[in-house]
């Protein structure tokens, strides 16, 4: 009898746990990053170089797709918070920063949902914690990244994109 009872307890713990996550199982792969500066988008000439206004009215978007085909749009990722970029403040522009062997590394933000129990409702918000993009080889891959008219960056050999959160 003692051995049923606790066999039911954690069948009955399991299920709460297993139950608990099956509500946030969204997913968002992020692409698509657009620098704004003062309210306009604007990139440099060259690929890895892009101007900045004002570093602090300087932030990252990026276009987050939702694994059930939603489409969202993270905003105010601040480019101090970037992991693998470069800033000038003299020259007025930002770098990425180039690791050993030519790979690029780069933090930046990307889209989870977070939900929030309020007393009558669920509010949803999109916070920003990491997107990160490795393993883009200038060897190779140089002429391939490119930032397109709209502002997203175009690479056509991604050597590795991991934006999922």
């Amino acid at each position: 009898m003692k051995l049923n009872f606790i066999t039911v307890l954690a069948g009955l713990i399991l299920s709460l746990l297993s139950s608990g996550a099956s509500g946030d199982d969204i997913k968002y792969e992020c692409k698509d990053l657009l620098l704004t500066s003062n309210g306009r988008d604007q990139w440099h000439p060259e690929w890895q170089n892009f101007k900045v206004l004002r570093k602090s009215e300087t932030v990252l978007h990026a276009k987050c797709l939702r694994n059930d085909g939603k489409t969202y749009r993270c905003t105010r990722i601040n480019l101090n918070d970037c992991i693998g970029l470069q800033v000038d403040s003299e020259a007025n522009t930002v770098s990425l920063v180039a690791e050993e062997g030519g790979y690029f590394n780069m933090r930046c933000g990307a889209c989870i949902l977070k939900k929030t129990q309020k007393s009558d409702y669920i509010e949803n918000k999109l916070i920003c914690p990491y997107l990160f993009a490795q393993d883009w080889d200038v060897d190779v891959n140089l002429e391939d990244i490119l930032f397109n008219d709209d502002g997203r960056i175009a690479c056509n050999h991604w050597r590795g994109w991991d934006a999922q959160c």
